[in-house]
């Protein structure tokens, strides 16, 4: 891995740091509160105020998404579509493959016996190995989808009386 360079430093969003910094702190209040809301002790003042941090700390995984693609659609174009998707797919399929894996086992030895080829394949294809890898397959398809909303963002900005042909896309 390597350093970035200095003008990448010199060009980041100190704003956009931050929200990623609330961001992951958000995601780490979900996951804390998660056990706490699970037990469904209404009764109690802990329980209430766990669920309220739970909902709150919703925001933070839209939030990761949204400074996502606010980065890449910033980007200047660089890359053709194909090569993007090509460059982006190589960095998280890996990723997905190997997390859907170890999910598949961990749900396998759960249940006492192998998943079929066919459940994986229809779990693979619903974004479902388990229910927290969504956060993976949302990405995988906002890479795919980047490209052609750049292209759409850019023709707005060219010819603004477009804007009905974007809601089209």
């Amino acid at each position: 891995m390597s350093c970035p360079a200095p003008a990448d430093l010199q060009r980041r969003d100190g704003r956009l740091s931050l929200l990623k910094l609330l961001a992951a702190f958000a995601v780490v209040v979900v996951h804390t509160a998660m056990l706490r809301v699970a037990q469904g002790d209404t009764q109690h003042l802990g329980w209430w105020l766990a669920n309220i941090a739970d909902a709150a700390g919703h925001i933070g995984s839209a939030t990761f998404a949204l400074v996502a693609g606010a980065v890449l659609l910033g980007r200047p174009a660089e890359q053709a579509p194909g090569a993007f998707v090509l460059g982006r797919m190589r960095r998280l399929l890996p990723a997905v493959l190997v997390w859907s894996a170890v999910y598949f086992a961990w749900r396998a030895w759960g249940e006492g016996q192998p998943l079929s080829g066919q459940r994986m394949l229809r779990d693979v294809v619903l974004g479902m190995p388990m229910y927290h890898l969504w956060f993976l397959f949302m990405m995988l398809a906002m890479y795919c989808v980047l490209p052609a909303l750049r292209h759409a963002v850019l023709g707005l900005q060219q010819h603004p009386r477009n804007w009905p042909h974007v809601l089209w896309v």
